[in-house]
């Protein structure tokens, strides 16, 4: 699946090596370089191949779109501020409760800055994912199913409030996906069968 997605990538992208995680929660991350990493989790919740496309070209467009470089500087960034914040507030204020509860508003200010940052990343990611899929011949309306089967794996649960979430919930990416996905001419090919045979069987 990777290499399909490979071959339709910028020139010059890094080949990508997926490693399976032996790992029960549903979940993908990738550290650059082309690795990418899958919890076997996410693999049993997927219901066919182009789902779990779906999943590995949008881990691939973080490291296309420099996604890991950018985050490494907001984090730096933000850690510097919250510390002069500390110190701003701190002398401003005061110490005790007040001094405290204002320190932590501030740190809470900063991080909102930077997942709502965080979350326009996982978007673009989300959008060159879905072209990528569609280029190698996936159906890219099954493959923006894999959000859908994310929602149905949490229960619907949100984990947080939605502007402090370093992920945009997962009904808003399907709905999104789902409209990109009615303009965009991808493939045919969903491989439910052959992920069911290749995949899934393996995990039982």
């Amino acid at each position: 699946i990777a290499m399909k997605l490979h071959r339709v990538r910028p020139v010059g992208a890094p080949p990508p090596i997926v490693r399976v995680i032996d790992d029960k929660t549903p979940n993908a991350f990738t550290t650059g370089g082309g690795y990418v990493y899958i919890h076997t989790g996410l693999i049993r919740i997927m219901r066919n191949e182009a789902e779990l496309a779906m999943v590995l070209g949008h881990e691939m467009a973080h490291g296309d779109l420099n996604h890991i470089r950018e985050r490494g500087r907001a984090a730096a960034t933000t850690s510097v501020l919250g510390q002069l914040a500390g110190v701003v507030i701190g002398q401003t204020i005061g110490g005790g409760l007040g001094g405290a509860a204002a320190n932590t508003a501030a740190g809470l200010a900063l991080q909102a800055g930077f997942t709502s940052f965080s979350r326009d990343q996982e978007r673009g990611a989300d959008e060159i994912g879905l072209r990528y899929i569609a280029r190698s011949g996936y159906d890219d309306r099954a493959g923006a199913q894999a959000f859908g089967s994310l929602q149905r794996a949490s229960g619907g649960r949100r984990g947080g409030p939605s502007w402090l979430s370093t992920h945009p919930l997962s009904g808003e990416r399907l709905a999104t996906l789902s409209a990109l996905s009615e303009r965009t001419q991808g493939g045919s090919f969903i491989g439910r069968d052959v992920y069911q045979r290749r995949a899934l069987s393996r995990l039982r």
